[in-house]
């Protein structure tokens, strides 16, 4: 069998668009943070002359919560507390607002109302800027906040708070709708990415995803279940495998903190499997806790025999009719460097595939038989010189059991019984 060393696929870091952990994370956040306080506190367009600045080095107040939330979780470290109000005081000091201008209508008394621009100037000199609508001199209305990182909110004010629909576009196109009240997303909340496909369609609470909701992956899988402060947690969530079987796959239990803690596998709504499955994801050392222990999913789409090409040995094939554009099989393996995989010599990379530009997965010599490790099988796949031939390709994919591995992903509709087919990336001299 030729060497390996696989290098075609994505390259990308280890989330993809739809693996990030939420959009949450890039949206105006809570009250003590620095763009929360940006969104909110306008009052001081009240009397401001059009066109005029105003100094101000005072305008923000302390939050005496986080002050004694702070202290409680310093309690037994004096020095550690020092230096978090060293680094309180620094935070403090950037949100300092030193400079706005309002430039629109005004009511009898000088307030700002009616349609206007403000733009607040902060000492690190971040400039937030709110076009829209204002009644008494803070934002009240129609309106479009414009932040410094580039992302805007836009929506309905009331009482200087967004609230009700708004719709947050980050800088890169991604963005988050649904509903606010008192300034931060709360209730039922859609993200998308920047090609406007669905990733998330759930529940919020204070801007972090939190009650029940459902997590598209580029891949084609995706989760279902509880969310709890931002993280995929509760006792009957689900990962629910891409669809190339007629019968929706998924592994249904237990996860904590983003992880699944045990799951087991259904077809459809059977269980077919007494045996928990938990995340494993492996390191440098060890490719899997259980490495006998196969993949339900991957054992009903494929399967792994002698090729028939020449000087092949064994590969991979369809189980069952398997239709185009679907994850069929997982290439897990040993995570390693992958500029010292690079200085291995050849024959020692017949396993070995990019993962991103930093890490290589590897299924070293040991593992490589189906008789010492069958957790996974996508390292079975062979290459063809020939494009006609190919039916599949490597991909980026998230499983809940391995963490961001690679996958088989047909590009074909593939029959059963036939040999699925790569590109190693092997140049023709």
């Amino acid at each position: 069998m030729a060497p390996k060393r696989r290098s075609s696929g994505s390259a990308s870091g280890s989330k993809t668009k739809r693996q990030k952990a939420s959009i949450s994370e890039q949206i105006p956040e809570g009250r003590s943070s620095r763009r929360r306080s940006q969104l909110s506190d306008v009052n001081g367009a009240e009397g401001v002359d059009e066109n005029v600045t105003i100094t101000d080095t005072n305008l923000d107040e302390p939050n005496n919560n986080d002050d004694q939330r702070d202290e409680n979780i310093h309690d037994n470290d004096d020095n550690e507390e020092e230096d978090s109000d060293e680094d309180d005081d620094e935070e403090e000091e950037e949100d300092v607002e030193v400079e706005r201008t309002y430039t629109g209508a005004k009511n009898a008394v000088g307030q700002a109302d009616g349609r206007g621009t403000i733009t607040i100037r902060h000492a690190s000199g971040d400039v937030v800027t709110f076009h829209g609508r204002f009644k008494g001199g803070i934002k009240h209305g129609q309106g479009l906040m414009v932040f410094p990182d580039g992302g805007t909110l836009k929506g309905i004010w009331k009482n200087d708070e967004i609230s009700g629909f708004g719709c947050y576009t980050c800088a890169d196109g991604t963005h988050v709708e649904g509903n606010y009240v008192d300034g931060a997303l709360h209730g039922n909340v859609k993200e998308y990415d920047d090609d406007n496909n669905l990733l998330f369609d759930g529940s919020y609470k204070d801007n972090v995803r939190d009650g029940t909701g459902i997590l598209y992956l580029e891949d084609g899988g995706r989760l279902e279940g509880e969310w709890v402060n931002g993280e995929f947690e509760g006792k009957n969530n689900r990962y629910i495998y891409p669809n190339a079987l007629a019968d929706v796959c998924s592994l249904r239990g237990e996860w904590q903190g983003g992880n699944m803690k045990k799951g087991f596998f259904y077809k459809g709504e059977k269980k077919l499997s007494n045996h928990a499955f938990c995340f494993d994801e492996s390191d440098d050392q060890k490719i899997s806790s259980e490495p006998m222990l196969a993949d339900p999913y991957e054992q009903i789409c494929c399967y792994v025999q002698n090729s028939p090409m020449q000087d092949a040995g064994e590969g991979l094939f369809a189980k069952v009719d398997l239709p185009v554009d679907v994850a069929v099989s997982f290439y897990n393996g040993v995570r390693l460097d992958g500029k010292k995989v690079d200085q291995r010599a050849w024959r020692c990379n017949s396993n070995a595939i990019s993962l991103n530009s930093t890490t290589d997965i590897d299924v070293p010599e040991n593992h490589a038989m189906t008789s010492t490790y069958c957790a996974s099988l996508g390292h079975k796949a062979n290459h063809s010189f020939d494009p006609e031939k190919r039916n599949a390709k490597y991909d980026l994919f998230f499983h809940p059991r391995f963490g961001q591995i690679k996958s088989i992903r047909t590009i074909k509709a593939v029959k059963a019984g036939e040999e699925l087919l790569v590109d190693y990336g092997y140049s023709v001299h």
